[in-house]
Order: C-alpha cells, then sequence, then structure tokens
C-alpha cells in the first residue's frame, strides 16, 4: 500500500530491494498491481525465488510501464517459460 501512494509520502520511494526472501504467487502479484501506482525506476528481487507461478503477477503489473528502468531477477528460480512472458515487457518498455 506504501508503493501505490505514488510520491505522496514524505519519502517517496524509486527503488525497491528485496533480497533473499521468499516470496509467494499472491505477494507476486500483490506487488504487480502496485507497479502502475508507483514511482519505482528499479525493482531488485534477486535471490527472491518466486518461480514461474509468480512471474505472472510481475508481468501484469509491468505491462505499459514507462518508469521502470532496472529490473534484476537474479537466482529467482525462474524457467525458459518466464522468459516467453517477460521478452515482449522487456522489448516494449524502458527496462533495460
Amino acid at each position: 500500500m506504501l508503493l501505490e501512494r505514488n510520491g505522496r509520502t514524505n519519502y517517496p520511494f524509486c527503488t525497491l530491494e528485496i533480497t533473499h526472501a521468499l516470496i509467494d504467487a499472491w505477494s507476486m502479484e500483490r506487488l504487480g498491481a502496485a507497479f502502475p501506482f508507483s514511482n519505482l525506476n528499479s525493482i531488485v528481487l534477486d535471490y527472491t525465488k518466486f518461480g514461474d507461478k509468480g512471474i505472472n503477477g510481475l508481468v501484469s503489473g509491468l505491462e505499459g510501464n514507462r518508469k521502470l528502468l532496472t529490473l534484476s531477477l537474479c537466482y529467482c528460480s525462474l524457467e525458459p517459460e518466464s522468459g516467453s512472458k517477460l521478452g515482449p515487457i522487456v522489448a516494449q518498455t524502458a527496462i533495460w
């Protein structure tokens, strides 16, 4: 809910780093739902191991995103199926 405040806080967030944590599919959906309303330009989810089940929630939040510049998903237990979902998102947004 804090991310959804879109800069209406005393300390607007532009970077989110969650590492070495277990994140389930529901949490990824909730996080993805907050992306369109946030000021995030960098997201690091390294070693979170949310896997292919969590990628759908992430991708749904990133569709049409123009603010996010950096996305790091190292060691998230992603399989090749996730690449087919992430590929179009990365190709059509400002993510590098």
